[in-house]
């Protein structure tokens, strides 16, 4: 930086057409005898180093009739220039709508104007859904109209951040504005690890149930309690909201419903629960997995 102020291009076009162009500073260009350039003739400019911060200066021409290739000054914005000036309207945290353009496996392209430029953001597959997806198709699809957030703007790369999921509700904020730590609630099975059971209680919503969490007694692998797609019961024992985690016990699920079999709304034995070390029940109420 200058102590007379920014750095910028000076552009100097003779009038032979040749083009001269340097560094400089606003305050030196203006005395254009500094760099030696005292003829009236010459047609002088200041380019801001940045792109984003570029005006519409000058475009390529075909060659005159002697042959020579020359640069034309000119007025009228380029739809590269109409673009830029597009993406400065853009502000993060806005609603806008846009079209989905291409939906390649990292994330979703979306035209954000057709008649600018075709200005492009982007929204990466975190950004798509609350929920966990298979496939990007499974949301959207090539020429949707969509809503989203702008996250952000990068006017020097010319790249716009979307996110598809911050016009959706959020599932988490849902569910706990209606239930609490201590509550006994129904869910399903939807994995196992050789630490315990994963349990969805809601759709985008899963906890985790560790192994001394399953049953009364000792579990060596939570294939002696639970399979996958069991329906169970279990108590909401902790909740980091920030973190996203959510830990769950079907143990102290079992002793709240023994004790108060109307808190579960289940009946006196809760479904898909272990009523007896080494037995687990599902909701069909006849099967068993063997300890």
């Amino acid at each position: 930086m200058s102590q007379f102020g920014r750095l910028e291009h000076l552009i100097v076009q003779q009038p032979d057409g040749r083009i001269y162009t340097r560094i400089a500073d606003p305050w030196m260009a203006s005395h254009t005898d500094a760099y030696g350039y005292s003829h009236r003739s010459d047609s002088l400019a200041l380019v801001p180093l940045l792109p984003a911060e570029r005006n519409p200066l000058m475009t390529a021409a075909l060659p005159d009739r002697d042959g020579i290739l020359r640069a034309r000054w000119r007025t009228n914005p380029t739809r590269a220039d109409r673009r830029r000036g597009f993406l400065r309207t853009i502000r993060k945290g806005e609603i806008r709508t846009g079209r989905v353009a291409a939906t390649p496996r990292f994330g979703v392209f979306v035209d954000l104007d057709d008649d600018l430029g075709r200005a492009m953001g982007f929204i990466n597959i975190p950004e798509l859904s609350w929920t966990h997806i298979d496939a990007i198709t499974d949301v959207v699809h090539v020429g949707q109209e969509i809503r989203f957030e702008v996250l952000a703007v990068d006017l020097e790369r010319e790249q716009v951040a979307l996110s598809l999921k911050a016009t959706q509700e959020d599932p988490w904020r849902r569910y706990f504005t209606a239930h609490r730590a201590g509550e006994i609630v129904p869910g399903t099975v939807t994995r196992l690890v050789p630490f315990g059971a994963f349990v969805r209680i809601e759709p985008g919503i899963e906890g985790l149930v560790h192994l001394t969490e399953l049953s009364a007694c000792d579990v060596c692998a939570p294939e002696e309690v639970v399979r996958e797609g069991d329906d169970v019961l279990v108590l909401l024992v902790e909740v980091d909201f920030a973190r996203r985690r959510i830990c769950l016990s079907m143990r102290q699920a079992i002793g709240a419903s023994s004790r108060d079999p109307a808190a579960t709304g289940f009946g006196s034995t809760p479904y898909g629960t272990v009523d007896s070390c080494g037995a687990a029940g599902d909701m069909a109420g006849g099967d068993s997995v063997p300890a």
